[in-house]
């Protein structure tokens, strides 16, 4: 799991700022670092969640396991 976790970053990476790009130019909508980070994180949590089946871990337990396997 935490292989295909960390091919999924950069393609995170490029959405969640592509997204907030978009806010920012057309909608007047910034988020704060911290909120573009947890943006980021929901976004990986949801696809690999996706991708799993639906293994029904908290975000908590995802960030844990992906950074053991780093």
């Amino acid at each position: 799991m935490a292989v295909r976790v960390w091919k999924m970053i950069p393609l995170a990476i490029w959405w969640t700022t592509r997204n907030e790009r978009n806010s920012r130019i057309f909608e007047g909508i910034d988020l704060s670092f911290q909120e573009f980070k947890l943006y980021f994180l929901r976004a990986l949590y949801s696809w690999s969640d996706f991708l799993n089946g639906g293994t029904n871990i908290t975000i908590l337990d995802f960030v844990d396991n992906t950074m053991q396997q780093a």
